[in-house]
């Protein structure tokens, strides 16, 4: 399992923890409730961190297509570059 699968499991369980912390069982029952919060608390930041950065890579791909579809719009092009660019030194920062 690589990394990006470890960081999707991760999210898959943050989501299911906040399906169960809703659920009025759970709610009902103080112990099982408050261990669900702190495994929730604990990997908040790393889902929040795995989200931006799946969102870059969406921003990348998506400068990728307009530049593709600039139909020569210099101007739509020069935007597309200039946002693949960012896009691309952002997720070099997070790979860092």
């Amino acid at each position: 399992m690589n990394i990006y699968d470890q960081l999707q499991a991760v999210e898959d369980r943050y989501e299911e923890l906040g399906e169960l912390l809703s659920d009025p069982d759970v709610v009902s029952d103080t112990k099982r409730f408050m261990e669900l919060s702190k495994e929730e608390a604990s990997n908040r930041d790393t889902v929040i961190a795995y989200r931006e950065y799946k969102q870059v890579l969406q921003n990348i791909v998506d400068a990728e297509e307009m530049i593709k579809e600039s139909g020569g719009d210099a101007d739509l092009e020069e935007m597309a570059k200039q946002e693949l660019k960012d896009a691309k030194a952002e997720k070099e920062e997070y790979e860092e």
